[in-house]
């Protein structure tokens, strides 16, 4: 499938939006997609960091000075950058040459009027949304806000449009889950604080980092501290933190273009943030949060994470003052064990885990049912087109023998497997197309059950086609176990095994799918 995303990042809008989309984007890309992204020139942008990340980005210029946004757009549009209706033209003219398979948007400025002109121009539309406070055109919503209710939406999208709501959708990076067990086991043990981090977005406009290292610079902490502040390198106050951090008589490190971020989570005892996106990743490590609120977006989440006892709320960003902090932190110092209950809720209220879930239910939407995907039994006739699948250089690579056959010696193997008594030869066919081929093998290896391989054309990976054949090859063969190998580097093969309900066998050394009971 082909992907284009319509996001942006700027000193006023921030950088959540393109962090989780390209989370998103990564998952995709990984299960063979095309993405890539649609950003306008805004400035403190992020089209650089989307790039370095290996996405083609199409640039909208940036026609109009703050100034004359103010002046010539009013309400939600000004942080477009122009009137919706020239926005949805200039994506329409991209859309129409690339031809995406799915318009993904993240914007709060974009509603049903850019919706409605771009749909023609893409074959599905998926939103990521906070807000529930305008109407849309869509096939998919995702709203990862804590506690919010479908029904929310019900007179804002068309009742064909899909709902994903809450924070098991949440699109978090693969490495905050990956931690998540070593972040349980470290919140048993500690009560104390010893490690802040400090993340108030990436460029931090409202430069609120300085009152909050004004805050704790007065607080009688009685040990050791160390501060992590997390700046983007362009952030409009970087050089005055730099500068500030001379006259504080505590550790902090300035951290710019942070690639570890789920380490630096895990390595702190207590966070200091917005309640952006990045609420989520806090709650995946169980990192106790104190949550200061930048935009209407971040009232409900904040409000909800605090009345379920996993944060505290300091209040609005702009009546901030040091002795709030002060006085919030030394209170936490007179009961640690607040920290150890605030992380355990923390824990429950997300695992990390939703960017599969959303990829997989994107995957399904494609396909809508599984009557797509039909078997039927291979020919010899069939031979030149299996041979041209098995032979591209990005299949070949997992082959237990990467080296490509002659022709001849594949038309011989043919021969030789069509005439097997045992076993299971089959096209795989998308709408009556042929896309690949599902083969289960008897072999001495494994008497009580049959050895799967399946193999699909380039063009037909990532459309969750796959998926469907296993599932298929399960129901045929229900009443015995399915074994495969799968080479160590197909990172794709074996995440598409195991959601097919595929185990690995550290001892057999392949992967299992055991008797349906």
């Amino acid at each position: 499938m082909k992907f284009s995303i319509r996001t942006d990042a700027s000193y006023v809008i921030g950088i959540g939006h393109v962090m989780r989309c390209l989370t998103l984007a990564d998952e995709m890309r990984e299960r063979g997609n095309e993405v890539q992204f649609i950003c306008r020139e805004h400035v403190g942008n992020a089209v650089k960091l989307i790039q370095r990340r290996g996405y083609k980005v199409f640039v909208l210029p940036l026609l109009l000075t703050m100034q004359e946004q103010s002046n010539n757009i009013s309400g939600k549009e000004e942080n477009l950058g122009s009137k919706q209706i020239i926005d949805a033209k200039e994506t329409s003219k991209i859309l129409l040459d690339e031809q995406p398979d799915w318009l993904i948007v993240d914007h709060y400025s974009i509603d049903i009027v850019w919706h409605k002109y771009v749909y023609s121009y893409c074959k599905k539309i998926m939103v990521i949304d906070d807000l529930a406070d305008r109407e849309y055109k869509c096939d998919l919503l995702l709203d990862s806000t804590f506690g919010r209710k479908e029904t929310e939406y019900d007179v804002l999208l068309p009742s064909a449009c899909k709902c994903l709501i809450g924070t098991h959708y949440a699109l978090i990076r693969p490495q905050f889950a990956e931690l998540r067990h070593e972040a349980e086991e470290k919140r048993k043990s500690r009560s104390c604080i010893n490690r802040i981090l400090v993340s108030l977005g990436g460029n931090d406009s409202a430069n609120l980092t300085s009152t909050v290292l004004d805050g704790l610079k007065e607080v009688a902490w009685g040990n050791d501290i160390e501060i992590d502040v997390v700046l983007a390198a362009n952030a409009p106050h970087l050089t005055d933190i730099t500068s500030k951090i001379k006259d504080i008589d505590l550790k902090v490190n300035i951290l710019s273009n942070v690639e570890n971020m789920a380490e630096i989570m895990l390595s702190s005892d207590l966070a200091i943030g917005a309640g952006g996106s990045t609420t989520w990743e806090r709650c995946v490590i169980g990192l106790p949060s104190i949550f200061i609120i930048y935009a209407q977006n971040q009232l409900t989440i904040v409000n909800n994470i605090c009345q379920a006892g996993a944060g505290i709320n300091l209040g609005w960003f702009n009546k901030i003052e040091p002795n709030n902090l002060k006085i919030v932190l030394e209170k936490i110092l007179k009961s640690p064990s607040n920290i150890s209950l605030i992380s355990e809720n923390s824990f429950a209220i997300c695992d990390g885990l939703g960017v599969q879930r959303v990829a997989d239910i994107i995957e399904e939407q494609e396909l809508k049912s599984s009557e797509l995907v039909t078997l039927k039994q291979v020919t010899l006739e069939d031979s030149k087109i299996i041979y041209d699948w098995q032979a591209s250089k990005g299949t070949r690579e997992y082959f237990s023998n990467p080296v490509i056959p002659k022709y001849e010696e594949h038309l011989n193997w043919m021969k030789k497997k069509l005439k097997e008594t045992e076993g299971f030869y089959k096209l795989v066919l998308y709408k009556e197309i042929p896309v690949g081929v599902l083969r289960l093998d008897k072999i001495e290896k494994y008497p009580d059950g049959y050895f799967v391989s399946i193999l699909l054309a380039d063009e037909f990976r990532g459309k969750g086609i796959g998926y469907l054949t296993l599932l298929l090859a399960r129901k045929t063969f229900s009443n015995k176990k399915l074994y495969a190998s799968i080479h160590e580097k197909n990172i794709s093969s074996k995440k598409l095994f195991l959601k097919a309900g595929y185990e690995y066998y550290k001892i057999e050394g392949c992967y299992i799918n055991n008797i349906d009971d």
